[in-house]
C-alpha cells in the first residue's frame, strides 16, 4: 500500500498525470514471469504426486491464481488456512498475491478519480475508507473468520494504512522523524505478533493492529541514522528484500 501509493502520487505530483496502462505493464513485468515459472514447476510435481481429483482441484487453483482471484477460490473451496488440508494445495499461498493484485488493479483507478474530483477531501475519503474496511474486518472475522481472512474487503485497511502513510510523505508534511524509540517500538510490535498470534487469534481484527502499527512506525520514523533503519539496511536483509517476491512464490 505504501509503495504503490507513493509511486502513483509521486508521478501525479511530478508529471501532473498518471498512466494506468504503464503502471499495469510495470506490475505485469515484475509479477507474471516468476508466477508463471512457479506454476509450470508446480504442474510437474502435481502431475507426479497428486491423485486425479486433487490434480483437477490444483488445475482450478492454477487458473484462479493466474487471474488473481485465488483468495475467493480457496474460500469457496471451504479451505481453512494453515490446516493439514492445505498441504495438498501447492498454490494456496497465492491467495495473498490475489489480494495484492486486486489492490493494484482497482486502487489506481480509485486514486486518480478521488485526486481529480475530490482533491480537497482526499485524505478524509481514504480515512473513511480505512475505517469502513476495518469495521468490515472486525465484523466478518467474528461471524465468518475464513471469509475475513481471504477477502480483499477485510484486508483492505491493512493496505490503506500504507496508502495514508504515503500520502503524508508525498505531501511533505515533515516532523522530526529521527526517533529511535518509536522505530524500536514498531519492531517490538512485529516480533510480539509473531509469537503472540496463534490459531485462536481473531485475525484480521483488532489484534492485527499490532503488526500493522509496527510497520507504520518503522516506515514513518525511518531515517539514515536510525538504529532500526541501520539494522534493516544490513546487506543480508537488503538482498533478501530484493528477492522477497521470488522467495514468497
Amino acid at each position: 500500500g505504501y509503495l504503490i501509493t507513493s509511486l502513483i502520487l509521486g508521478e501525479i505530483k511530478q508529471k501532473h498525470s498518471f498512466s494506468i496502462l504503464n503502471f499495469y505493464e510495470r506490475r505485469a513485468r515484475r509479477i507474471l514471469p516468476a508466477l508463471f515459472f512457479i506454476i509450470a514447476i508446480s504442474i510437474i510435481f502435481a502431475w507426479i504426486y497428486l491423485t486425479p481429483s486433487s490434480f483437477f482441484q490444483f488445475s482450478e487453483s492454477m487458473i484462479s491464481s493466474v487471474f488473481f482471484f485465488s483468495n475467493y477460490f480457496f474460500y469457496f473451496e471451504g479451505l481453512i488456512y494453515n490446516t493439514e488440508e492445505g498441504f495438498l494445495k501447492p498454490l494456496l499461498h497465492t491467495w495473498s498475491l490475489s489480494v495484492e493484485e486486486q489492490f493494484y488493479i482497482f486502487f489506481p483507478i480509485l486514486l486518480i478519480f478521488v485526486n481529480k474530483y475530490l482533491r480537497k477531501n482526499f485524505l478524509i475519503f481514504f480515512v473513511i475508507l480505512f475505517f469502513i474496511s476495518f469495521i468490515v474486518s472486525v465484523y466478518t472475522t467474528a461471524n465468518n473468520s475464513s471469509l475475513s481472512f481471504f477477502s480483499s474487503l477485510s484486508r483492505g485497511w491493512e493496505l490503506l494504512a500504507g496508502s495514508l502513510l504515503a500520502h503524508h510523505k508525498v505531501n511533505n508534511k515533515k516532523i522530526d522523524n529521527n526517533n529511535n524509540l518509536f522505530s524500536l517500538l514498531g519492531l517490538i510490535l512485529i516480533f510480539f505478533s509473531l509469537f503472540y498470534f496463534n490459531n485462536n487469534t481473531l485475525h484480521p481484527s483488532f489484534a492485527t493492529l499490532l503488526p500493522i502499527s509496527g510497520v507504520v512506525l518503522i516506515i514513518f520514523f525511518s531515517e539514515p541514522n536510525n538504529i532500526v533503519n541501520k539494522i534493516l539496511s544490513n546487506i543480508i536483509f537488503v538482498k533478501i528484500g530484493l528477492i522477497s517476491y521470488s522467495l514468497y512464490l
